[in-house]
């Protein structure tokens, strides 16, 4: 699943960050990777260890973007409101992770100004009935093969 890195394409000069990179003796690591900003954060559930399982606050072009990762609510989450952030990805799938309704309470303490529903289904690529009940104000549709520019 997320470590099956021949399932990306990677581009010549391609940096991996493994969760071993960003998480060591339980500190999280940032890194600068061509002008990228890469925060490693807090991401777990009962079906995700801390030890292992990380969330990552990414900043470039002046644009703050946070993808939760595999996680439910945490209190750690209510640091995030001081990234100001534009763009938010939280899971909805509600099978490994959160459901709409636990990440729409995470938007809330999230605070960002944009949210984008991923992981909606735990077998699927889409499900939009959990993408409908994610009830953040500011959300953003994306099923699969449509893009979107962030500003």
């Amino acid at each position: 699943d997320h470590n099956e890195l021949s399932k990306a394409t990677q581009k010549e000069g391609c940096k991996v960050i493994r969760a071993a990179d960003a998480l060591v003796k339980e500190v999280y690591n940032s890194f600068d990777v061509d002008g990228v900003k890469i925060k490693a954060v807090p991401a777990y559930n009962k079906n995700h260890s801390k030890l292992n399982s990380l969330g990552y606050v990414l900043e470039f072009d002046g644009i703050k973007l946070y993808h939760a990762g595999d996680t439910s609510k945490i209190p750690e989450m209510a640091d995030l409101a001081r990234e100001k952030l534009q763009y938010a990805l939280l899971p909805v799938d509600g099978v490994y992770n959160m459901d709409a309704k636990e990440a729409s309470e995470c938007a809330e303490l999230i605070k960002a100004e944009n949210y984008i529903p991923i992981h909606s289904d735990g077998s699927k690529d889409y499900n939009e009935t959990n993408v409908a009940d994610f009830a953040a104000e500011k959300k953003i549709s994306v099923k699969p093969g449509d893009e979107i520019a962030l500003n």
